[in-house]
């Protein structure tokens, strides 16, 4: 992330202290097992990856944390996760709809 963080901040010649305009959305996968642990996504990614947190802080103007699910739900069958049918995504979505919103507001 390190390397990624420069190269933005590098590309788009921002001085010291200023931000990127545009919108980033971090985007936690696997809701459908973690829903219970990732409550709250923004909160958990302030507690687990506090450097990566921080940086985000002092490098985006606008940043959002989301959990999605491509599957919706996982069932076991004979000892293996499956996804549970229909697939039902979930919060796929959200992030692209708070990118077009910010960048539409």
């Amino acid at each position: 992330y390190r390397s990624l963080f420069s190269y933005l901040a590098s590309s788009k010649k921002l001085k010291p202290r200023q931000k990127l305009q545009q919108p980033a959305a971090f985007v936690f996968t696997k809701g459908d097992k973690y829903q219970s642990i990732v409550k709250r996504p923004k909160r958990f990614f302030y507690d687990k990856m506090r450097a990566v947190y921080g940086r985000c802080e002092s490098l985006f103007r606008y940043y959002n944390v989301f959990l999605v699910s491509s599957v919706g739900g996982v069932r076991k069958e004979n000892g293996e996760e499956k996804p549970k049918t229909p697939i039902e995504p979930v919060g796929v979505f959200e992030p692209f709809r708070w990118v077009r919103d910010i960048l539409l507001s």
